[in-house]
């Protein structure tokens, strides 16, 4: 129930709302118009979404936060990620500084930042790297974002030190890199 003011009366209790008896608009219903058709990738990397045992510990391919994983791109590329939950719980996995296509039929699929991944569930989604940086990759569940779910899609080798510093530390084009520049 969405209420447009303070004084606004909650509809009565035995109100009908006929939308929400509809068929649900899935991600096979929604495709990418033919100009935001992403170009067959190059390669495949599979993310597995996971759960350590305590049930605390949310992981990207068995790493936590604290030692995220990072997925390695080149400029120019297009690869296939195959993101793989095999947790109990829903992932609303985001990528920072990219759209991706997620292919859900031979026409594609839409182009999105965030999917939402059912446990138990793969989805496959294309990612051209065309915004060169250390980019955040997390589930927008922020528990489990805290609790170790994220990682990076960095371009070319690793930066020393990891490359991972914090929600802000991207360093794409046009991007604060979330440290305040040196007094002079």
């Amino acid at each position: 129930v969405v209420r447009t003011s303070g004084t606004a009366l909650p509809p009565p209790s035995d109100a009908e709302v006929p939308e929400l008896n509809r068929r649900l608009l899935k991600y096979q219903d929604l495709y990418a118009r033919s100009v935001d058709q992403l170009p067959r990738p190059g390669r495949t990397v599979t993310v597995t979404l996971g759960m350590n045992d305590s049930g605390n510990e949310w992981t990207l391919n068995g790493k936590l936060a604290s030692d995220p994983m990072r997925v390695r791109v080149e400029r120019g590329e297009t690869i296939r990620v195959i993101l793989d939950n095999k947790s109990p719980m829903w992932h609303p996995m985001h990528l920072h500084g990219h759209t991706f296509q997620l292919r859900v039929s031979d026409r594609g699929g839409p182009r999105k930042d965030t999917v939402n991944i059912k446990p138990r569930e793969r989805l496959s989604v294309d990612v051209l790297a065309d915004n060169p940086g250390e980019w955040m990759f997390h589930c927008h569940n922020l528990y489990h974002q805290e609790q170790g779910m994220m990682g990076t899609l960095g371009y070319g080798p690793a930066p020393r030190g990891g490359g991972h510093t914090g929600h802000t530390a991207h360093t794409g084009r046009g991007k604060r890199s979330g440290k305040r520049p040196a007094r002079r």
